[in-house]
């Protein structure tokens, strides 16, 4: 979550400054040259897009590796608690119901 915040930040919130600080300095200058003040805002701006890009990288492999590790746990916790059942349960309940169950909730949470 502090990747996806800080990527949100870094994009929304410091990015319109910096573009702001570029076309300040280009339109008080008469004549378009490459001023020292200019190349740091550039370079800043630089650094800023990177670590925004690499922070929205890495907060969504922290997300696919959470998401898939609980899909996991929750279908091995489901045919676990399936296999547990006596055969008395099965004998009554007809055994594709339960497996639609346990599948429209991995669904469900793949779509989350």
């Amino acid at each position: 979550m502090l990747f996806i915040a800080l990527g949100s930040v870094l994009g929304s919130v410091i990015l319109p400054t910096i573009y702001q600080k570029i076309i300040d300095n280009i339109i008080s200058e008469s004549q378009l040259t490459f001023s020292p003040d200019l190349k740091n805002t550039f370079i800043m701006l630089a650094i800023v897009l990177v670590s925004g890009s690499v922070s929205w990288r890495i907060a969504g492999r922290i997300n696919l590796k959470i998401e898939s590790r609980i899909i996991k746990r929750l279908s091995d916790l489901s045919f676990t608690k399936i296999f547990n059942h006596s055969r008395r349960f099965f004998a009554n309940n007809p055994v594709g119901e339960l497996f639609q169950k346990t599948e429209g909730l991995l669904v469900h949470l793949g779509r989350l």
